[in-house]
C-alpha cells in the first residue's frame, strides 16, 4: 500500500535529495515536495499524508528563526 509524505524543505538541493533517498530505498512511498509553508497548509487540507518531514529553519533571512542551529 502507498505512503504519502510531504517534505517541507526550503532548500532545493536538500529537498531532492531526501526525495531521491526516499525514493531509492522506501518504494511504497509517495513522496510531494513543497518549498513553503503557504503550499504546505494548501496541501495538507486537500490530501492525507501518513509522515511528513519538515524543516525547521523556513525563513532563513529572518534572524529570529534559528530553530534548529547550534
Amino acid at each position: 500500500m502507498k505512503k504519502n509524505w510531504l517534505i517541507l524543505e526550503s532548500n532545493e538541493e536538500q529537498r531532492e535529495n531526501l526525495r531521491g533517498f526516499i525514493e531509492a530505498n522506501i518504494p511504497q512511498a509517495g513522496v510531494t515536495c513543497v518549498d513553503n509553508l503557504k503550499d504546505a497548509y494548501t496541501l495538507i487540507f486537500e490530501q492525507t499524508f501518513d509522515l511528513w518531514i519538515v524543516n525547521p529553519i523556513l525563513d532563513e533571512t529572518d534572524p529570529s528563526d534559528i530553530a534548529g542551529i547550534n
